[in-house]
């Protein structure tokens, strides 16, 4: 009966949570309850609260506390793991609240759940010499890191700091040798037996613009950089997606997920022997309202509808801006890319319906400008465009 009574209890608060985060917190409804439809409309062209991140994660340990209540069995730490900024991170992340609302200090201070207590047991349990494991999984780490492998080095270093039992992680810039305006995120964690560990990252930022970015101006982290002034962030062009290719099943599964709603279109036409498509994206993913431009090929008359993303031959000179209404989102100069995008972060969230996206994009001669107009044709209902000699603006 203790336990049937525990199981009830859990599952109450679990649906509990649920119910906060499925209710739309802006409804509107008259006095008899009926939806009033002239407030559902206003409300749909204003926008509604996009997702709090960090509330999500709060809300996800208070969970934690009440299974761990229920249940007596810890999953997680009631303890937070211990993160600070120096004043430049914090001058950032202010700043980016306060041009968008979104409060990321709530979300790396409670991220972490302190796991130094699970970590001492285990490696006291299995013998684990963690000074040797440590230096062994770093060296690796490294080793990946210069091979390019960003994704795997990541993994190999938070093992390895998860392994050492850290209680306490600092976050740091330090400014780069020979540059007035560039510095490097630098992360120092501390250890239960208080040893420190300084790991100096690949991410800079620029201090001119307001940016940051990774090597030689690459992507700064998994393949996205941030422009900071427009709360937006964006893909590098050799970001791991690009060996996935694109194909229907990708935005299938999307639309089934609670954390993404947008519009797509997609424009395919025949050139230089082989099908392309150029895909538009509008709409929310997450805590950002977002835009996209895609290039993809394949060979004729394959079947399916999976694309190869465009060849670094293959890609086309693009630019994108997002707008609400008259207010601009975000901003993408002209690039040459495969896939143009943007992700600006905010508390508010729009109806994809409500956003217009205009993208500029230049065809590679007159053959392809014609065999791309024609197939806009029949999207002339949904999508405006105008051509200036081999640029296409399309407005959506």
């Amino acid at each position: 009966m203790k336990t049937l009574k525990r199981i009830t209890a859990l599952i109450i608060s679990i649906v509990m949570t649920v119910t906060v985060f499925t209710s739309p917190a802006d409804a509107v409804q008259d006095r008899g309850g009926s939806a009033n439809l002239a407030a559902i409309i206003e409300a749909f062209d204003k926008g509604s609260a996009m997702p709090d991140l960090g509330d999500i994660i709060i809300s996800f340990r208070n969970l934690c506390k009440v299974v761990h209540s229920i249940t007596g069995n810890p999953f997680f730490s009631d303890k937070s793991f211990d993160i600070t900024t120096d004043n430049m991170v914090k001058g950032i992340v202010d700043r980016i609240y306060a041009d968008s609302g979104v409060d990321f200090s709530k979300v790396y201070k409670n991220l972490l759940p302190d796991t130094s207590d699970f970590t001492s047991m285990l490696t006291s349990m299995l013998d684990i010499d963690i000074v040797n494991v440590q230096k062994a999984l770093n060296d690796l780490s490294s080793k990946c890191g210069d091979n390019g492998q960003t994704i795997t080095s990541f993994v190999l270093r938070c093992v390895s700091i998860w392994l050492g039992s850290a209680e306490k992680c600092e976050i740091g810039l330090t400014p780069v040798a020979g540059s007035d305006s560039e510095y490097l995120f630098k992360v120092k964690f501390t250890y239960r037996d208080g040893r420190e560990d300084v790991l100096v990252s690949k991410i800079y930022y620029d201090a001119d613009s307001n940016s940051f970015h990774g090597p030689e101006n690459g992507p700064a982290l998994l393949g996205f950089s941030m422009d900071i002034d427009q709360c937006m962030t964006f893909t590098g062009r050799d970001v791991w997606q690009r060996k996935m290719g694109f194909c229907f099943f990708y935005d299938f599964f999307c639309y089934t997920t609670p954390f993404m709603k947008y519009v797509t279109q997609r424009i395919k036409f025949d050139y230089d022997s082989r099908e392309w498509m150029i895909q538009l994206w509008k709409g929310r993913y997450f805590i950002t309202n977002c835009a996209e431009v895609g290039v993809y090929t394949r060979p004729k008359f394959m079947s399916g509808s999976y694309y190869f993303c465009a060849s670094d031959e293959d890609m086309l000179v693009m630019s994108l801006d997002l707008y609400h209404g008259k207010k601009l989102i975000f901003s993408r100069d002209p690039i040459l890319h495969w896939w143009v995008t943007g992700f600006a972060v905010s508390s508010t969230a729009y109806s994809p319906l409500t956003l217009t996206m205009v993208t500029r994009i230049t065809m590679k001669d007159e053959e392809m400008l014609k065999a791309f107009t024609n197939a806009l044709k029949w999207k002339r209902l949904v999508l405006d465009y105008k051509v200036e000699g081999l640029d296409v603006t399309i407005t959506w």
